[in-house]
């Protein structure tokens, strides 16, 4: 791989998930929930047998149109052909569409996808294609509405979508695509004039000019990124996915009940084992909902399998799957061989092998996607030259000896000093005070912890001062937001189109090398999260 990367312990790192590092590093819970193995090739070769699934005429046809006119390859169709008469495979991830892209970890996803994709079509000599399953009739406007872009000096931006944009209660995927007039607009100001931008910034018009709507703009973004990868997509709000799903919701209806109990069941299983439980009781209690005009509504409490029943035999098209079910819609469907999945989906995807069983719908293989941190070379300008791993696992420590470098040197020695002759001083009192009575030389460290305490609180209060008037102090302040926004994963927060706007098309070979890593990695049944040090761009 031509960029430098280091191998971090998942579970070191801020809110990792502990399902999802369990399932990287192959934890007995793993064997327990997951039916289907990553690392045993004869669990891999039993998920990528071709078969018929229960999508029709109709879903196939709309798959095969849709995707070519928002920019999906001929070799990918091609597979998508071969899949559909059942010689062939999908590795499906999938997220709701966040603005350019989403955040870091919705390319990661696909990212994973893809190379997964490639190496079982390699691998397992089978026609297997990337897809990304865009979940559209999402309702929630505040996680898709921003996306957040750090400059070279380690300032961010963030863009946002008009709250006027999204009635609330209506998918996301019908947001329309003059709404994004205004952010496009400022997105091409923040960057100065160069290759990758102007690389990144044709991907972006070209998916627009595809896109009839804010949902099809995020299909026709990926497929941009990744159409020489065979990426396909799929768009959660065609009412062919619903008609095609009615024989298993009528199904679940008749097992809600059993389906419930072993959803709750397994939650509360991996509760006693210290382990998330995403699907509250709520949640698992009833997995449909009603589609009316463009929005998901609750069935009726009073008799809901009555109305649901109903509401299959006359309008299959206005009823919808809810979290709990919406896995399920896709491996009846689709021939999945794989599922690339996040940290929270993992954890809510253990709670479901009795929901499978149940619905006799075959779970696929659970593959981890790529977890990864960009260290941008500015960041040294910052640190000093350190491995992109040290400064992820040592970054507090880097910061305020850098911080501490900054300072004047008559107040950093001076202070230095200080903290020295007080050390000096308390410890010559430690043997009288011990000689006069064992207790006070308790009372003698905690005041040297207070001491401590209060000479670096001059100090820290000596660099807050300086950053507004020293551009390197200021720098060195800005590399924790940019590495841990928020006190999370730099993945959670910046833009999937950051590092293309630094690097351009060079990153999308960079990106599969790492997702490469990352599963040899897992293959070798040790995964890890990837520190990668990020070019200065073009």
């Amino acid at each position: 791989m031509g960029i430098q990367y280091d191998l971090v312990d998942p579970p070191s790192l801020p809110a990792m998930s502990k399902l999802f590092s369990a399932l990287m590093n192959q934890d007995s819970i793993v064997r327990e929930r997951f039916p289907l193995w990553y690392w045993e090739p004869d669990h891999r070769a039993r998920a990528v047998e071709p078969e018929l699934r229960s999508a029709t005429p109709e879903l196939w046809d709309r798959m095969a149109r849709d995707n070519r006119r928002l920019g999906a390859s001929t070799e990918s169709l091609k597979v998508l052909d071969s899949i559909r008469i059942g010689r062939g495979v999908f590795v499906i991830t999938g997220q709701q569409p966040g603005l350019f892209g989403g955040p870091l970890y919705t390319l990661y996803k696909v990212a994973t996808a893809v190379d997964l994709a490639r190496w079982m079509r390699e691998e397992l000599a089978i026609p297997t294609a990337p897809l990304l399953w865009n979940a559209s009739d999402d309702v929630d406007f505040s996680e898709v509405a921003t996306a957040v872009f750090p400059g070279t000096d380690l300032t961010t931006a963030a863009l946002t979508l008009e709250a006027s944009a999204h009635e609330e209660g209506r998918w996301v995927g019908d947001i329309g695509g003059d709404a994004l007039e205004g952010v496009h607009e400022r997105l091409a100001s923040l960057f100065d004039e160069a290759p990758s931008v102007r690389w990144t910034m044709e991907r972006i018009d070209a998916a627009r000019e595809r896109a009839g709507d804010f949902g099809e703009f995020f299909s026709a973004l990926y497929l941009e990124l990744f159409r020489d990868q065979g990426l396909l997509v799929l768009d959660a709000r065609w009412p062919e996915i619903r008609r095609a799903s009615g024989g298993l919701f009528a199904t679940y209806v008749q097992k809600a009940n059993v389906v419930h109990g072993g959803v709750r069941d397994a939650g509360e299983a991996l509760a006693r084992l210290g382990f998330e439980r995403p699907l509250r009781d709520a949640q698992s209690r009833f997995g449909l909902m009603v589609v009316e005009g463009g929005r998901r509504l609750d069935v009726r409490r009073e008799d809901r399998e009555r109305e649901a029943l109903s509401r299959l035999e006359a309008r299959p098209e206005t009823v919808s799957p809810s979290v709990l079910l919406r896995p399920l819609v896709e491996d009846s469907l689709l021939p999945a061989a794989a599922v690339v999945l996040g940290p929270g989906e993992v954890a809510y995807w253990a709670q479901l092998r009795e929901a499978y069983e149940a619905l006799d719908v075959r779970m696929p293989v659970v593959w981890p996607r790529l977890t990864a941190t960009l260290v941008p070379g500015e960041v040294e300008d910052a640190l000093g030259d350190h491995r992109p791993g040290d400064i992820l696992k040592h970054l507090e420590a880097l910061i305020r000896d850098r911080e501490r470098d900054g300072l004047p040197p008559e107040i950093r020695d001076d202070l230095d000093e200080l903290g020295r002759t007080l050390a000096e001083c308390l410890e010559g009192l430690r043997i009288p005070l011990k000689e006069l009575d064992r207790g006070l030389v308790d009372v003698l460290d905690s005041a040297g912890r207070k001491i401590d305490f209060q000479v670096r609180r001059i100090g820290e209060q000596a660099v807050s001062k300086l950053r507004g008037r020293s551009p390197q102090i200021a720098l060195v302040g800005r590399v924790r937001n940019l590495l841990y926004p928020k006190g999370r994963l730099q993945e959670r927060s910046l833009s999937s189109l950051w590092p293309f706007f630094r690097s351009g098309s060079m990153f999308v070979e960079d990106l599969l090398s790492m997702s490469g890593l990352h599963r040899e990695r897992l293959l070798r049944k040790r995964g890890a999260h990837l520190a990668v040090r990020l070019s200065r761009g073009q």
